[in-house]
């Protein structure tokens, strides 16, 4: 139960690397036998995305026929490279309460931090085609 009281607060501050070191000197076994202990560092450390960008667009709001909102925009980030600054796009959604966020305070060009998870989905083009989409949907938003 300690060990997830440590390791559940290494996370909330983002420090992964310690973690590594610590599972890494703990017992493997001993923390595997718990389930729970399993569950919560396989979802919470697997496919984790963390990035900070700049919103490309305003977010772009849909409503479900539950009344759920959904928010779609692109994140971009600057990488420096040999031929000197190079922007990545990533496109990104949220669900619900996150997406009432982004609706009243998302906006062009606002610095933003975000983590989340890839989700790949696939679907119809308007020429009927199959098509598939990696997004990252969104689980934590902070405004710089």
């Amino acid at each position: 139960r300690s060990y997830y009281i440590i390791i559940q607060g290494l996370i909330q501050q983002s420090y992964f690397f310690i973690i590594e070191s610590i599972v890494s000197m703990l017992n493997m076994e001993t923390i595997l036998k718990s389930n729970a202990m399993y569950t919560f560092i396989k979802n919470t450390l697997v496919n984790q995305v963390t990035l900070v960008g700049n919103m490309g667009d305003c977010p772009r709001i849909f409503t479900n026929d539950n009344g759920s909102k959904i928010a779609r925009f692109s994140l971009a980030t600057d990488v420096k490279c040999k031929e000197g600054k190079k922007t990545e796009w990533y496109p990104v959604f949220a669900w619900g309460n996150i997406a009432h966020f982004l609706e009243k305070f998302g906006d062009k060009g606002k610095k933003i931090i975000i983590t989340g998870k890839l989700v790949t989905r696939t679907f119809m083009n308007k020429e009927g085609m199959q098509q598939k989409v990696t997004e990252i949907e969104l689980r934590n938003v902070i405004g710089l």
